[in-house]
Parts: structure tokens; sequence; C-alpha cells
């Protein structure tokens, strides 16, 4: 039997079906396209207006006090930005405060080797706060014991995230880091044969802290040194409560001279060191009622 040859019609409409499947597709291709290029381009204004905004946030401040010692106090670039605190408490023994943002320790590690020591010389952490890029070394240094105000080890053990305005948005994953020994607001610890004085800090975060050690007021992130040498309060892009913040350094002046300690220096964890005693802060705190 001949099978029948289609007709002309017949091929015309198939082909009119597949236009008419395809011309939707296309479209909806087209649309994505187009919808893959806004969101490229909404991402490219997103990281460029949070590039000016980091600008500005750190224009204008001293650079991080890399080498700079007083008191045999030393302080170390670790990480891009972000700076430690190497304390002799004893022969061959140092405290930290806080461990930096490069997860290897190799700068602090670097420093311990000048002075003929290992990372079991370092007998304690002191945290100033939980944020990433002041605790990542801290597994470098398993003998430490890792200190903080209450509020703070949550966050420094990664199980809750920060709140300031960039930062919340940050992923959090735990860290491993369990805080130790939990510091009081007006403790003094004795480490070794060194004396520290702790001060509660609450606004950058809500356990921040600042220490009192061989006359240097360290003070994280809850201020910074500007390069004009004056003292600036912490950033509002960082902070969980920017009014709570300078509520904490209005008051920390008379927290330090009522311990009737002499402060020689300031030191910053991003900034450079303010070797001017109190007055520094003792300024700000005129200019910001």
């Amino acid at each position: 039997m001949i099978s029948p040859v289609k007709q002309p019609y017949e091929c015309n409409l198939s082909a009119a079906r597949l236009h008419d499947v395809a011309g939707p597709a296309r479209g909806t291709l087209a649309t994505m396209k187009h919808a893959i290029k806004y969101i490229g381009f909404g991402f490219a204004v997103l990281f460029g207006v949070l590039a000016a905004v980091l600008g500005l946030t750190f224009s204008g401040l001293q650079a991080p006090s890399n080498g700079d010692e007083l008191n045999q106090v030393r302080i170390v670039e670790s990480g891009t930005g972000s700076t430690v605190g190497i304390v002799p408490i004893g022969e061959r023994e140092v405290v930290l405060i806080d461990a930096g943002s490069d997860a290897t320790g190799a700068p602090i590690l670097a420093e311990l080797e000048q002075r003929g020591l290992t990372a079991e010389a370092v007998k304690a952490i002191l945290f100033t706060h939980g944020h990433f890029d002041h605790i990542a070394a801290a597994g470098v240094f398993p003998g430490a014991q890792l200190m903080a105000l209450a509020p703070e080890a949550d966050l420094i053990a990664g199980l809750v995230k920060p709140r300031g305005p960039l930062v919340r948005f940050f992923s959090v994953k735990p860290t491993g880091f369990k805080v130790t020994r939990i510091l009081k607001e007006g403790e003094s610890l004795m480490l070794g044969d060194t004396t520290i004085k702790v001060f509660a800090m609450p606004g950058h975060t809500a356990g921040s802290a600042a220490y009192l050690i061989n006359g240097i007021l360290f003070l994280g992130d809850s201020a910074d040194a500007t390069d004009k040498g004056k003292l600036q309060s912490g950033h509002w892009i960082f902070c969980d409560d920017l009014d709570q913040n300078e509520a904490s350094l209005r008051t920390l002046a008379d927290r330090v001279v009522a311990g009737g300690d002499a402060v020689q220096a300031l030191a910053f964890s991003h900034s450079g060191m303010l070797r001017d005693g109190l007055a520094p802060l003792s300024e700000w705190i005129d200019s910001h009622p």
C-alpha cells in the first residue's frame, strides 16, 4: 500500500506550531538575560557603595601600629589592618590582646620566634570582642586560656551573629573557640607577674572590653586614632549600638582614674597608638557631652 504524501498545509501547520512554542521560549530567555544583567548591575552598584562607605569609614585614621612598643608591650599587625598586643608576663611567657584576622597566626609566631619563644609561651588570650578579625588565630595557641566578658562568649564561639549594620550579614558558623575564663567589669587579673585591669565597654558589641596593662589602655574597636592624633569613637557600620559605645567611652576615663592607675598610651585595634595618656579620651569626652 502506498502511503499518502503529506500535503504542504500539514507541514506548514507543524512549522507554525513549532513557532508558537519557540516564540515564548525565546521571550523567556530574553527576559532571563535582562534579569541577570540587572541583577549583576545591582550587585556592582552595591559593592561600589560598600567600598565607598568602607573607604570613608577608615579614611583619616593613623596606620595600624605594627611593631610599636611601650613598656615591653609590642603591637603586631596580624592580618589586614588588625593588630594584636603581645604582653610579657614572665621570663618566657606572654599573653595576647586579641588574636588577629590571620588564621595561621604567622605574624604572631614570627614575633614569638624573635623572642626565642613558641606558641606554647602564650598562656592567655584576652579578647576585646568576638568579631572574626579579632579571634582568627586563637586555635594556633591551644595552651592559652581564652578570656572575655560573659556577653561575648557566644559570639567568640560562633553561635550567634553580630548585630552591626554590616557584620550582621556575614555568615556564622561554630569556631570551636570556647571562653574558658569569664571576666568582669573592674576585675584585676594577675597573670604571671603582670596586673591586667578589665573594663566593660558595651556598644561595639555587647561584651566588648578594654584592658589596662603596663600603662597601656587597649580599647579594641571601641575607638580609633585619627591621623591628627585625636580619638574618635567606634565606626557605626560595625557597631551593635553606637550610642551605647559612646556612652561607654564617656564613663571610661572616670573608671580608669578611680582605679588610681596611670595611663601612658591608648592602643587601638585598627589604628596607631596615642601616647598622651588619657588626654585624647578626655578631649573626646569634652567635645561629646
